[in-house]
């Protein structure tokens, strides 16, 4: 076997992998459109009615029919709100206070209007920063799913440290490889190629050596040399 130095790249590169590999076989949960469509049309979609109502019966008649001048509202497939998410870690310590929310991004199955506010002294607009309760279900059926995904999160740094770990025992692939042979999967394949590379060609060294034994043997070839050779020149 032809030695593979474990360099800091190639530890790099396997603890890489092995995330990579993780979140695939272990998809992250993630919060549901139907939930935000639910939050959508219990909480805000009435009052948009009442606003462009108001809007339209109050300055329809001097304000420009595209509403391309003058916006009020805005569109998006998804919005924004504070969530007191209550995260912990795997001691169950609390790691994410739920009295300090956080803003996250609630999907939405298609484009819905929202009010634009405009930042002071600003040109800015953006869609509004909306506050929910965790009593109503679809909202916590969200924060769940955030709140899972967090723990998982941290559950996979976990087992990423163990896998660096681990590596800092090797100084060489090759150790490695016999210890955890499943750490191969997580090997780019030219470093395997290179670790199997003198034990191929020792193989193919071995092979050529017992095809050469069957023709010597066949054709009776070291006789035949052995005798000229006692003969001489003569």
């Amino acid at each position: 076997m032809a030695t593979v130095r474990m360099s800091e790249y190639l530890k790099h590169d396997i603890v890489q992998r092995f995330r990579s590999l993780w979140e695939k076989t272990t998809p992250y949960p993630k919060p549901e459109p139907k939930d935000g469509d639910a939050l959508y049309n219990k909480h805000i979609m009435p009052h948009m009615d009442k606003i462009e109502s108001v809007i339209s019966t109050s300055l329809g008649s001097i304000m420009p029919e595209d509403d391309k001048g003058y916006r009020v509202t805005s569109s998006s497939n998804e919005m924004k709100a504070l969530a007191p998410l209550d995260l912990k870690n795997a001691s169950g310590e609390v790691v994410y206070e739920p009295d300090s929310p956080e803003t996250i991004t609630i999907p939405l199955s298609k484009e819905r209007k929202f009010p634009i506010l405009a930042s002071r002294n600003s040109y800015y607009v953006d869609n509004p920063l909306f506050t929910f309760s965790r009593a109503d279900q679809n909202f916590n059926n969200i924060c769940v799913a955030l709140e899972t995904k967090r723990e998982m999160q941290d559950g996979l740094e976990r087992k990423v440290r163990k896998v660096r770990n681990l590596l800092e025992n090797f100084t060489t692939l090759n150790q490695a490889l016999k210890a955890w042979p499943a750490i191969s999967k997580l090997v780019p394949e030219d470093k395997i190629a290179k670790v199997h590379e003198k034990q191929q060609r020792k193989r193919k060294e071995a092979q050529r050596k017992e095809m050469a034994d069957e023709v010597v043997v066949d054709n009776d070839l070291n006789q035949t040399i052995l005798t000229a050779s006692l003969m001489g020149d003569n």
